[in-house]
């Protein structure tokens, strides 16, 4: 096995996944950039899936890290608040609503909605969450300049010039 690749996913699979030529010209990049991938806590679906888009993969394990996923019950028990309250916070910051059973929170949001609840006590219920609304339209707007951004002026020269998918890892 070449070092630095977790046996989680090793360079023969990678190899019959289609994903690593290690005869190609630019082989040890693409090597590197999978091996940061596995250790950020990729799979060997996730590189499959990918369809050879790391930036996507890359912005999915950033905002989803590997890791127990909570439903909103399980979240809410943890983090010791109603569910009615996190329903009402995940909406009030423009998320999506996934559905009850949908696992889509980690440990580290248990922390957030801890905090959020404090501040709903310190704000007073409808101040916070008119913050709430505020802060998640922002930070929606601030996200789709970083990705218009990179769309245009990073990802077309990056694909093109590094093949690997390294830079953008």
């Amino acid at each position: 096995m070449t070092e630095g690749i977790k046996p989680a996913v090793s360079v023969e699979e990678l190899v019959a996944a289609g994903l690593y030529d290690p005869q190609a010209d630019d082989a040890a990049d693409r090597l590197t950039a999978l091996q940061l991938l596995v250790e950020r806590g990729a799979t060997l679906e996730d590189l499959r899936g990918s369809g050879g888009d790391f930036g996507l993969l890359v912005s999915r394990l950033a905002l989803f890290p590997p890791g127990e996923r909570l439903t909103r019950d399980q979240l809410a028990e943890r983090a010791g608040v109603p569910v009615e309250v996190v329903e009402r916070l995940w909406r009030a910051a423009g998320f999506a609503d996934p559905g009850p059973d949908v696992a889509i929170a980690s440990e580290k949001n248990v922390a957030l909605f801890q905090t959020f609840a404090a501040a709903v006590s310190l704000f007073g219920d409808e101040a916070f969450f008119q913050l709430v609304r505020v802060i998640g339209s922002a930070m929606a707007r601030v996200a789709d300049a970083i990705v218009s951004a990179f769309n245009v002026n990073i990802a077309p020269g990056a694909a093109i010039a590094d093949a690997s998918g390294l830079a953008i890892v």
